[in-house]
């Protein structure tokens, strides 16, 4: 591959001004609203919680599987106001099956 002063000096260079997104940021996408988001969303249906697929964060990025948390707001039969909690899943991004951890 030509590096861009060879491109430069051949009248072919074409800056990419386009702004790079991190993979986390770029994963936590799909998840919410590309490729991902069906399984996510199967898997929250699936929950006792309620729990919202666009909340979904990333824990951990592995070659295999995708650790994710879902926050969310649980209640206690003994108070009277909702405490904070989270919902943690693997995703197998190949065939969209997700399992609780």
């Amino acid at each position: 591959m030509a590096s861009p002063v060879a491109k430069k000096a051949a009248g072919t260079y074409v800056p990419d001004d386009r702004p790079k997104q991190p993979t986390w940021a770029w994963m936590t996408r799909e998840l919410r609203e590309g490729s991902l988001a069906p399984a996510v969303k199967r898997f929250c249906e699936s929950q006792p919680e309620t729990v919202d697929p666009m909340l979904v964060q990333i824990v951990e990025i592995s070659p295999l599987r995708l650790k994710c948390r879902l926050p969310c707001r649980m209640a206690d039969h003994e108070s009277v106001k909702t405490f904070e909690a989270e919902v943690l899943f693997s995703l197998d991004p190949l065939t969209g099956a997700a399992e609780r951890v």
